[in-house]
């Protein structure tokens, strides 16, 4: 099959989805590594709460984390939602890109490696999907890239444990009032005996306002969770 699929792009060679440049035979990310170099990545200064990027001249603690309350401990991203990520995101996604697992996954153990203290987490969740987007989408990315982070770091990973109970509308397009009241009571701890007293990384694939991801701290938290830290690959700026 790999020899097979080679000769097809040999014949049909794939182009770079940013900058049209023919691909290197079996080369399935759609995207050259030039442009995986050009990812845009998160860097000072930036809230210390939820992660937004910030002016050189705000509060370290953005003004929407001041005045609303939070379950969150922190929002840790790697890069911005934009250009090459937001791309390479919406290509695994949506087109099941899956060759892009492994430089997404490998982004996400980087920053682990030089960001986090991993022995400060107890255990690893994914946000999960609703049961029938999950058959639509084949899998979970959330779910992957925390499964990838639990193995390389020997932590527990309870995959199946917070569960999403009832289907939400897209995000797209709602503002954060309309995305904090369409994930409202939308989550559930199935084993709170697994959580208890737990510190938690929570793995997501995007952060916009952070209304899901905080929607899932709450539950995690009001079933005994101890503290929750979420970690994303993209954030919106």
């Amino acid at each position: 099959m790999n020899l097979i699929k080679t000769l097809l792009d040999l014949i049909f060679p794939l182009e770079c989805r940013i900058c049209k440049k023919t691909l290197a035979a079996g080369n399935l990310t759609y995207i050259c590594p030039e442009c995986f170099t050009r990812i845009r990545f998160i860097k000072e200064p930036y809230c210390l709460k939820c992660g937004r990027p910030l002016r050189p001249f705000e509060n370290r603690v953005c003004k929407n984390c001041q005045k609303e309350k939070r379950f969150f401990k922190k929002i840790c991203s790697v890069g911005l939602y934009q250009g090459v990520m937001r791309e390479a995101i919406l290509l695994l996604k949506y087109q099941k890109v899956k060759a892009l697992i492994s430089p997404l996954g490998k982004l996400l153990l980087k920053y682990c490696q030089e960001n986090l203290k991993m022995n400060d987490f107890d255990l690893v969740l994914p946000v999960p999907l609703y049961r029938s987007k999950r058959r639509e989408r084949e899998f979970n990315q959330a779910e992957v890239f925390a499964r990838m982070i639990a193995e390389h770091y020997s932590l527990p990973l309870f995959q199946k444990n917070l569960l999403r109970i009832r289907d939400t509308r897209t995000m797209s397009g709602l503002n954060p009032e309309e995305r904090r009241r369409n994930v409202k009571d939308a989550f559930l701890v199935k084993r709170k005996e697994e959580v208890k007293n737990r510190r938690i990384l929570l793995i997501d694939d995007i952060c916009t306002t952070g209304a899901t991801v905080d929607e899932c701290c709450k539950v995690l938290l009001t079933a005994g969770a101890k503290e929750v830290t979420i970690l994303t690959l993209a954030r919106t700026s």
